[in-house]
């Protein structure tokens, strides 16, 4: 069984902090707390994030492209209609999220926690997932 281990981040900052309020197409962030940005209908394509926190976030129909995840939470979240291409996903944990109805292409999973998810009618191609919990 696996132990679940959930994150602190090293500091929280919220949108006024990014440079271009609201653009995250290919950004670098470290422990970012995702609090009152709207990311439905986004762009995350190219972004590289490390420690940040996604809690009760709505993320539907929102193109996640050959970015990199690294240690980030998504608690209670609903990535509905979403879709996950070549992207890459390392030590993440994902609590009573929602994946429905996106497509996930190419996409790499390593050592990351799913408790608790919904996958309905997500079409999920060439995706690696190693050493996960799902």
């Amino acid at each position: 069984m696996h132990k679940l281990t959930l994150f602190s981040p090293k500091h929280l900052m919220n949108t006024s902090s990014l440079e271009i309020k609201n653009s995250y197409v290919g950004i670098d962030l470290d422990g970012y707390y995702f609090n009152d940005d709207n990311l439905n209908h986004q762009y995350l394509n190219g972004a590289s994030l490390k420690g940040c926190l996604f809690q009760s976030k709505e993320i539907k129909h929102t193109e996640i492209r050959e970015a990199t995840f690294q240690e980030c939470q998504f608690l209670g979240c609903d990535l509905t209609s979403s879709d996950l291409v070549y992207s890459k996903f390392l030590n993440c944990v994902f609590i009573n999220c929602q994946f429905s109805n996106g497509e996930w292409i190419e996409s790499e999973f390593i050592s990351c926690q799913f408790n608790n998810s919904i996958f309905n009618h997500t079409t999920i191609n060439l995706c690696s997932f190693n050493s996960c919990n799902i």
